[in-house]
């Protein structure tokens, strides 16, 4: 059975992190900005984390 649920951005700071390390311009306050304003969720399947998506 899948779940989702909500997680804080704690949760999801290593995929942030590669997502910048991936970035061909500069990172800047506007995309922090957007980031921290978005809501993270955590696809689970029973107790294994399967996927995560962003609600911008």
């Amino acid at each position: 059975m899948m779940i989702t649920k909500e997680c804080l951005i704690d949760e999801i700071q290593f995929l942030i992190e590669e997502y910048i390390d991936g970035l061909s311009s500069p990172f800047d306050s506007f995309l922090e900005e957007h980031i921290l304003a978005s809501t993270f969720y955590m696809i689970q399947e029973r107790s294994k984390v399967v996927g995560w998506y962003v609600n911008e």
